[in-house]
């Protein structure tokens, strides 16, 4: 039986992605409540499910589970594009909301895309890559 990953067996890029990510988590929920309670529609779901599975990946990868970093990978891209397409989506119908509502919603989800993407590169690192790859020692 494997021992626990030990806090000083984690490499920092590790821990930096985590909390890229659980920053990102929080701003996606805020969104979409201050959604909910404007009287928008609950269309933000898939995005914080993707931010979920983005989260959890990150989660897994601290655990030195190689599919964690796969699935943070797939659900943060596909994050990435989603996210991209609705801040080009809400600036092109600018009249439609108040300036206010455009700038902030462009704001967080600018914020939101660089975290993600920050998580990613992180993940990608040498040091966490040798971390993914190196055998724990058997606990004695």
């Amino acid at each position: 039986m494997a021992r626990p990953v030990l806090p000083e067996d984690l490499p920092q890029e590790a821990n930096q992605a985590y909390g890229c990510m659980a920053i990102a988590l929080g701003l996606t929920a805020l969104v979409m409540v201050v959604n909910l309670l404007l009287g928008g529609n609950p269309s933000g779901v898939l995005g914080l499910l993707l931010t979920l599975g983005t989260f959890s990946g990150t989660q897994a990868l601290r655990r030195r589970a190689r599919y964690g970093r796969t699935l943070a990978t797939i659900c943060g891209s596909v994050l990435v594009l989603i996210q991209l397409g609705t801040i080009v989506l809400i600036v092109a119908l600018a009249a439609t909301f108040g300036a206010l509502a455009v700038i902030l919603t462009t704001l967080i989800g600018l914020v939101i895309v660089a975290l993600v993407v920050a998580t990613l590169v992180f993940m990608f690192r040498p040091s966490v890559t040798a971390f993914l790859e190196a055998t724990p020692a058997p606990a004695r």
